[in-house]
């Protein structure tokens, strides 16, 4: 388990966000938080499935957009 104990939830709530953003991308809601336009954790909810990616390193909307339109 890469979080150990800890869930996702409490890894990513734990920061401060100054930019938060709801989107769609394929018709699917998406939420994306970062700073200064690149983004960390990206989230979206399908089928009753909670999924979140966080990249190593933050990411512009458009890499995201291609990110979740692939895994969509």
């Amino acid at each position: 388990d890469v979080l150990g104990s800890r869930g996702l939830g409490d890894v990513y709530k734990r920061q401060v966000y100054e930019d938060v953003q709801e989107t769609q991308i394929n018709g699917q809601n998406v939420t994306l938080k970062g700073n200064g336009g690149a983004y960390s954790v990206i989230t979206w909810e399908k089928d009753g499935v909670s999924y979140a990616v966080m990249p190593d390193e933050a990411v512009s909307a458009d890499s995201v957009s291609a990110l979740i339109s692939a895994l969509l």
